[in-house]
């Protein structure tokens, strides 16, 4: 068995990082953004980011929290952010179909999810190399494994998440570096391409050995 991950488009080289942009969607002008990307769904957990959000919030005036995504638990999660105090501090951006504008405004994501597979989310997010706190579930450990700047917190836990935190707007201009390197070498669909010919070849060599004997 040959596993080939997934590919993703690889980002454009020019971003928009316009305040007509940022007003658009309803974050301030400036400030530090954490971003939560997906299905508004149970298995994501978002709870635990809320609750999380809400004490780093307290003692940072600044900082933004931007959801982008809809799904069954969004009305719970607004209730949620408006009881813990933050609900003007947190913005529902709802789905977007213009995610190449929306990851350049993102300082750091949080994937605070119970269960993932390999989650797009993660890829796209490196190569923008924007750094990632997330849970050590499916295959996110491998690929934070890759990169320098990203960290993982035990699942449901919000003291580590709000130390992890912390620690990323500590140094909000930082770049995921070599993460954006690891998914350009392996997950943009010119290396899914070369993988899958590589399998072919191997398939087709096998072939003429069999042959042959």
């Amino acid at each position: 068995i040959r596993q080939i991950d997934n590919a993703i488009a690889p980002p454009p080289t020019v971003t928009d990082m316009s305040p007509v942009l940022r007003a658009s969607i309803g974050l301030p002008p400036d400030g530090y953004v954490s971003g939560a990307i997906g299905r508004l769904s149970p298995e994501k957990n978002l709870t635990v980011l809320l609750d999380a959000f809400a004490t780093i919030a307290a003692s940072d005036p600044s900082t933004t929290l931007l959801i982008v995504g809809d799904g069954a638990e969004r009305e719970a999660l607004q209730a949620r952010a408006q009881a813990l105090g933050v609900g003007k501090r947190v913005v529902f951006a709802g789905v977007r179909e213009d995610m190449e504008r929306i990851y350049p405004l993102i300082d750091c994501l949080v994937l605070p999810s119970l269960t993932e597979g390999m989650p797009l989310v993660v890829l796209e997010a490196m190569a923008y190399a924007i750094p990632i706190i997330a849970t050590p579930v499916g295959d996110v450990p491998r690929l934070l494994a890759r990169a320098g700047r990203s960290r993982l917190v035990p699942v449901g836990d919000v003291g580590a998440l709000v130390t992890a935190m912390r620690y990323a707007a500590a140094d909000p201009g930082a770049r995921d570096e070599a993460g954006r390197d690891y998914v350009a070498s392996r997950h943009f669909p010119a290396a899914m391409a070369s993988a899958y010919l590589a399998v072919y070849r191997s398939l087709q060599m096998y072939g003429h050995d069999r042959k042959a004997s």
